[in-house]
């Protein structure tokens, strides 16, 4: 009798596997480069968020508002931008640099550029509500810079690094 690994094991490992890489590669390289890759997917995360929960119930849209210091940013209303909203957990969505879920990602500044103010929303299709503007995530630290453009139209992020 043959013994082999079923598709789902093989799933399943693959995932437990990249899972594990993406905790443990960035703290291996160099400091800035880890920083830079936790930011990316948390920026990246919590973009698809604001767009998917927007184009699944428009009635109660949310925003991705970029903090005045550049070191964290925070789910939102787009006719409350001040105040996070809160995660199914109670807890408000919002991310600092160095501090709880974004403890991976200190000394990061993060700034938004090609849209008016530090808010970026989509409307009920997923587009970026104001489709002239070309917005981008400059995320830095240290030396390296990582960009996160979103298609205005698509709404979909696109990461590209600088050096």
């Amino acid at each position: 009798m043959r013994r082999g690994l079923t598709l789902i094991e093989l799933v399943v490992t693959v995932a437990i596997l990249s899972i594990v890489a993406t905790i443990l590669i960035p703290m291996l390289g160099d400091g800035s480069a880890g920083r830079l890759g936790v930011a990316t997917i948390l920026l990246r995360d919590d973009l698809e968020q604001a767009r998917f929960r927007t184009v699944a119930d428009p009635q109660r849209p949310l925003a991705l508002r970029v903090d005045d210091d550049g070191l964290g940013w925070r789910l939102v209303d787009p006719a409350q931008p001040g105040t996070p909203v809160e995660r199914d957990d109670g807890t408000p969505w919002s991310i600092r640099a160095g501090e709880g879920r974004g403890a991976g990602m200190a000394e990061v500044e993060i700034a938004l550029a090609g849209v008016s103010g530090n808010l970026l929303d989509f409307d009920e299709s997923g587009s970026v509500r104001d489709r002239t503007a070309t917005p981008r995530f400059n995320l830095r630290s240290g030396d390296r810079e990582q960009v996160l453009e979103v298609g205005a139209v698509t709404g979909l992020v696109r990461v590209r690094t600088l050096d």
